[in-house]
């Protein structure tokens, strides 16, 4: 009878311990679910503090700017709305001085 009584108390323990188990994995999917929408909060402090820095050099605000909205995931709109409304300059531009600064280089 007492072995009766251990084994019961086993089996709802162990019925315990898979709800447990099963909350857990759960959580941890929808956790990795939600994973690709999480930001560092310190490396955002670390970009608004280094663009509050550069307020006399408009350009490397611009870099930062562009690249917390790439980090946080900007649209189309979210970028116009906070002045990133105008095309990055690509190596390849229209600009003669980076093509004849990259023909030099090459040749």
């Amino acid at each position: 009878k007492k072995l009766h009584q251990e084994l019961a108390m086993a089996q709802e323990e162990q019925k315990s311990l898979n709800g447990v188990v099963e909350r857990c994995l759960a959580k941890m999917e929808m956790d990795s679910r939600e994973r690709p929408f999480l930001v560092d909060k310190r490396m955002v402090t670390q970009m608004l503090a280094a663009y509050l820095e550069q307020s006399n050099h408009p350009k490397a605000q611009h870099e930062i700017l562009t690249k917390m909205a790439d980090l946080l995931g900007f649209s189309t709109s979210e970028r116009e709305q906070v002045g990133l409304s105008q095309k990055r300059k690509g190596p390849l531009s229209d600009d003669p001085a980076n093509l004849s600064d990259l023909t030099d280089r090459f040749v």
